[in-house]
Order: structure tokens, then sequence, then C-alpha cells
């Protein structure tokens, strides 16, 4: 039996990561479950009574060609080692779909902490679709360059959240297919770097803030999570600054992706509400004209023909197709990568004219 939790299944479900995710301090699964953990979104396998699997969907909206979309982030998706390997957890997932299309949630996202576990959500039409590029660098000879550039960098303190965090929003609201995060989910990424001794820098002209940077010392570098700034010369100002800082001169900075770099992926999404995504698809690439059939094992409700002409998207009777035209087939996972800016393999032509584009998700508190 699936059930939502509540207040007196949350310790069964604390106890369920904890046995699961054992490199997980107490520190952090305590400030998990204050900052991020509801009961609302919380869903436990019930097995003769006893919790023996979970997991979480953290709603979180994202950019969709000039929309923001509603999408639902898997946490804490874990089954409990003697019930392992029976098909728990996918059934779990399966059903967590199902609510998640109640809620109007258009797609799903998550990141696979193991290797194996990308396979498994593969399965379950999940595709690779947030890519990074890592960036090696060393800083030598350092010079202030902030006195030439009047610009001021300090260490974010708990005063200057709101402020920060008008400008993290503002410059990611520019991305398109970027998951955005609350301003409660700012301040809980601001503890977690409290928590794992990090420091979030802030660049400042004239008292208005030019740029975040979010950093860690990890033994002999220093990992830069994500970097946000108004130009580039600012983004030179956070690396050399950083390093006097930390009195270190290696950096390790993840990057979002662009077409010219070597690629890492690490988030996963998959469509649940195929309409809603094809029809402000279609608005935003008028050009776009196709007849599609698509087919989603785990979900019946999403076996539909649609026809994207003209900016618009029509669910078509397979008897009324235009000009006697046979529609292109795709699973559900196809039509993510083709949505998210993944070109498929070994393609038809015609889907050359869908966009290619990289989809970012800050890895941080995922």
């Amino acid at each position: 039996m699936i059930v939502y939790a509540d207040n007196l299944s949350k310790k069964d479900v604390k106890y369920i990561w904890k046995t699961c995710f054992p490199e997980d301090t107490d520190e952090f699964i305590d400030f998990y479950f204050n900052a991020k953990y509801k009961n609302e979104n919380t869903l436990i396998y019930l097995l003769e009574g006893k919790a023996v699997a979970c997991l979480q969907m953290l709603p979180y909206a994202m950019t969709f060609y000039g929309k923001h979309i509603p999408t639902a982030y898997i946490s804490g998706a874990a089954t409990l080692p003697q019930y392992q390997n029976k098909g728990i957890m996918k059934e779990l997932l399966v059903y967590a779909f199902h609510e998640m299309k109640k809620r109007k949630i258009s797609l799903s996202t998550l990141i696979p902490q193991e290797n194996w576990l990308i396979r498994f959500y593969e399965k379950l039409n999940y595709t690779p679709a947030f890519d990074y590029s890592e960036e090696k660098l060393s800083y030598k000879n350092q010079n202030n360059a902030t006195k030439n550039y009047n610009t001021q960098i300090s260490i974010l303190t708990s005063k200057g959240l709101k402020e920060a965090y008008q400008f993290y929003t503002l410059q990611n609201s520019k991305r398109n297919l970027c998951i955005q995060k609350s301003f409660h989910d700012f301040k809980a990424i601001y503890t977690s770097f409290q928590l794992d001794n990090g420091n979030i820098f802030i660049a400042l002209q004239n008292n208005t803030i030019q740029g975040l940077c979010f950093a860690i010392r990890q033994d002999s570098l220093i990992s830069i999570k994500e970097m946000l700034c108004t130009d580039s010369t600012i983004e030179k100002i956070f690396l050399q600054e950083i390093t006097l800082h930390y009195n270190c001169k290696h950096i390790l900075r993840q990057k979002p992706a662009n077409n010219h770099q070597n690629l890492f992926s690490k988030g996963m999404a998959r469509i649940l509400i195929p309409q809603t995504l094809l029809q402000l698809y279609a608005a935003a690439h008028p050009h776009i004209s196709i007849i599609v059939s698509i087919h989603d094992k785990d979900i019946a409700q999403n076996k539909e023909n649609y026809y994207i002409n003209n900016g618009q998207c029509y669910s078509i009777n397979p008897h009324q197709l235009p000009d006697n035209q046979s529609p292109y087939e795709l699973d559900i996972r196809q039509l993510t990568k083709l949505l998210l800016g993944y070109p498929l393999e070994d393609s038809e032509t015609i889907f050359k004219q869908f966009t290619r584009a990289h989809p970012y998700m800050s890895l941080m508190l995922e």
C-alpha cells in the first residue's frame, strides 16, 4: 500500500534515509528535514504495515520558452536493503507519476547518485537532460583586480539574503529551461554552505550586487558550485579573490553547458503531461509542422496523437490525420529529449527542426 506521510510516519522516512544514505551526517539530515521535507510531498510504501520505501516530490518552477511550468524533483528515493530488488521503487515511482499529474506537474526531474541508477531510471523513461562542464584553473600570480574595476568582494551574511536572492533569481530567470529556486530554497542553500564550511561571495559596485559565487574549500582545491555575474570581468575578479581568501591557487569550477565544451550529464527528466509542454513549445516555434504519436508505458493516458502546426498543438483522432499523413512514433523519453533540446540518435530529418538547448539545474541541495 502507498500512502502520504504524516507526522507519525515522518520518523520512518527519516529512518529509511539514515539507513540508505549512511554518508549523510546527522547534522545534514536534521537540516534537510527542517528545511526541505514536507509530509504532503512524501510518499511511503507500506508492506504489512511497515514503511519499507519512500520518496519525496519537491516542487520547483522551470522556465520553459517564456513561461514558468511546475516541476517536481524526486528526492530521497530509497528502499530498505532487505526489501530491495523486488520492484517496490518502480511501483512507488509510477504511483508518484500519477500523483504529480493530478497536481498538474508537467515534468519530473532527479539526480541519480550512482551510475547504475541511471539505467534504472531510464527504464521508467527518464532521460539525461542536464549537462554541465568543469573547468580547472590555477592562479599563480595574483593581483588585486578589484581596485581597477571599483568592485568590492565580501561574504554574504544573513542580513543580505533578500537582496542576494533578488539578484540570484533575476539572473536565473533569464535562462531558458532553468529550474528556479524560491527564497526559501535560497535560504536553505545558504544554511547548507555554512554546514559545509563554504562561503557565498558577493561582488558589489556602487552598493549594487553584480555577482554571486558559491565556493567551498575541498582539500587542495576550491570547488565553485555556481557563479552568476553580470559580465566576464566580475568572473575574473571572483576567481582571483577567492584564491586569496582560501590561500589556494587551484580551482574546480562547475559551469552550465554550451555547445563547445566537454560535457557530463548529471540530472535526468521525464515528461508527465505531454500536451501542456507541446503547446508551449509549438507557440515558441511556429515554424514546426509535424504529427507525433506519443507512447508511455507507465502512464496510459499519455498515449495520444498530436498535430503541431503554425504555433498550435492539437490532439487528433488517428482517422483525422491531415492529407493522410502518418504520425512519427515517439515514446515519452524521446519526447522529453526533443523538447529539452537533446537530438535523437539516428533521428529522422524532420526532427532537426527542434531547437538544440541546454537545460540547467543547480546542483546545490539536490
